[in-house]
């Protein structure tokens, strides 16, 4: 079955309201219900065609090597989601430097762009940087424990587990 969800991450945050560990999702004519113990929600589902298929397959998607790997805390990714206000740049920089991974909010395509670089934690490899857009940092669900970053040249993986469910994000780098 097929379900095209418009916002995983607004479906994210209805489950996490639920009270109960074990959920139960009807699968109705064009949209997911939950009732139980006095807390209900329905969530509506995009009809077919609205969301376009991905060019690349899931198999194929799986079999991308990641040289680089690091986590970040959600309470670490939200507060350099918060910062991408301060400059308001487009893009986001995502590098290896002297151990450490560096996120810089920035655009280097254009003249006088203000920036802004912050340290994160440390990391195996220095590597070359992974430019993003930072609407798609926003996409991002903060729901586990733990976000584990995998990047290549081309490509990231952001995957996030709560509990049975696990959250993949494919990010194509702007560059290359």
């Amino acid at each position: 079955m097929i379900l095209n969800i418009p916002s995983v991450g607004k479906l994210a945050k209805l489950i996490k309201l639920v009270p109960n560990d074990n959920i139960s999702l009807m699968v109705k004519n064009n949209h997911l219900e939950y009732k139980e113990d006095g807390f209900k929600f329905k969530y509506h589902l995009h009809d077919d065609g609205i969301l376009t298929r991905p060019k690349l397959s899931s198999e194929k998607i799986r079999s991308f090597v990641y040289p680089t790997e690091f986590g970040v805390t959600p309470e670490a990714f939200s507060a350099l989601v918060k910062k991408i206000a301060i400059i308001r740049s487009p893009k986001l920089y995502v590098y290896g430097e002297d151990g450490n991974v560096m996120w810089a909010f920035e655009d280097r395509t254009t003249l006088l762009s203000d920036s802004l670089t912050i340290k994160g934690g440390e990391v195996d490899n220095d590597f070359d940087e992974f430019i993003t857009k930072t609407d798609n940092l926003s996409l991002i669900t903060l729901c586990g424990d733990l976000m584990r970053f995998r990047i290549a040249d081309f490509c990231g993986n952001v995957s996030i587990d709560f509990g049975d469910l696990s959250l993949e994000y494919i990010i194509l780098s702007l560059q290359k």
